[in-house]
């Protein structure tokens, strides 16, 4: 549910947006645009629909939607890394440690955390402990290289949430309902 879902979804996106412009020129017949978004509403809204009903996958995807919404601001931010650091390199250093959790959450996802509940939440809030440690880190005035180990545990526990995340919701929808409840993550995710 972090920024790399984004950018797949929109992706997706646009490739729909290709395939269906291609085909208005070949057709140009309205109606099929017209039942083509009605099939695409309705798978949509059937994904949300169980989403809803699957208590714990609905709560932790409010929860990620909510916690997107900081990354938002976060992911703003960072690029203005070489100023509010005052260092040269600060964004460059913030992308590569940002990179280098990524892989380390990757690799460490099954020996830290079992897939459960609980263990999703914790992943998530110490998502939240490596964002304050930015800001606790650049406060204090600390060089660059030490407040971006704080992007570091934010990524490594973001990896870990989203492999976990995508793992249980894999686990509890029917192989004939995931496309629907899939998209209807990546949708909410945008949103936020």
């Amino acid at each position: 549910v972090g920024s790399e879902m984004c950018i797949r979804d929109r992706e997706y996106r646009i490739h729909f947006d290709t395939i269906t412009i291609e085909t208005e020129k070949i057709n140009e017949n309205r109606i099929y645009k017209g039942i083509r978004l009605h099939i695409t509403a309705l798978y949509k809204k059937e994904g949300m629909i169980f989403i809803v009903k699957e208590k714990e996958t609905f709560f932790l995807l409010v929860i990620a939607s909510m916690v997107n919404f900081f990354i938002a601001a976060f992911n703003y931010l960072a690029p203005f890394s070489n100023q509010l650091f005052v260092h040269p390199s600060s964004y460059a250093t913030l992308l590569t440690m940002g990179a280098a959790g990524s892989i380390a959450g990757a690799v460490l996802a099954n020996k830290l955390f079992k897939n459960s509940y609980n263990s999703i939440l914790i992943a998530l809030a110490l998502c939240g402990v490596g964002l304050a440690a930015i800001t606790i880190f650049a406060v204090l005035g600390l060089p660059a290289e030490v407040i971006v180990t704080g992007n570091l545990i934010f990524e490594i526990f973001l990896t870990i949430f989203n492999i976990h995340f995508f793992s249980m919701v894999q686990k509890k929808v029917p192989k004939h309902m995931l496309g629907r409840v899939f998209s209807s993550i990546f949708t909410v995710a945008v949103i936020f």
